[in-house]
């Protein structure tokens, strides 16, 4: 992946934004709005749930190097917005960072249910963080080294979200 505004993020590069014509009728807005590729701006009922994620993170950049391994598990019954609520909060985050209000920082992100094994999710986060494809033995001695001696390190906090974790605990 690429620099993205100041901001690494999966698939920054590699799929550009592409905008879509907005529906001219109420049937496609509601096709649009339904969809499960539509990510809605903001969540309702989700303010203080967002506010949480937005104040751990946010610290977490700003603490730059002095940031070592912080952690936010996220849990709830499928369907109620909890990958949605991180999203938009990346989203939100990544804006800041590209107006200059908020440290640059690399954002990867897993989906236990898209790796081939557990293993392979060092081979996802080393090529997001470095463009190389590696194998998981290989990618997980690379990512030790960057993050605990920090060699290859931008000297950028990650952030870094798994989604469907428990897949990845077998």
């Amino acid at each position: 992946a690429g620099d993205y505004g100041g901001v690494l993020g999966l698939g920054a590069v590699a799929v550009p934004r592409m905008d879509k014509p907005v529906p001219t009728t109420a049937l496609g807005r509601a096709r649009q709005a339904l969809s499960l590729a539509h990510s809605p701006g903001t969540l309702p009922c989700r303010d203080n749930e967002r506010k949480k994620i937005v104040d751990f993170v946010e610290q977490s950049i700003n603490a730059g190097a002095q940031c070592l391994g912080r952690c936010l598990y996220i849990s709830g019954v499928p369907g109620t917005g909890k990958t949605a609520t991180v999203r938009e909060v990346v989203r939100t985050l990544r804006k800041k960072s590209r107006d200059g209000s908020l440290p640059r920082f690399n954002h990867v992100e897993l989906n236990g249910l898209r790796l081939q094994t557990p293993k392979h999710a060092y081979s996802a986060i080393a090529e997001e963080l470095m463009g190389e494809r590696l194998s998981p033995q290989a990618a997980n001695d690379v990512l030790d080294r960057r993050f605990k001696e920090g060699r290859g390190s931008d000297g950028r906090v990650t952030v870094l979200v798994i989604d469907e974790m428990d897949l990845l605990v077998t």
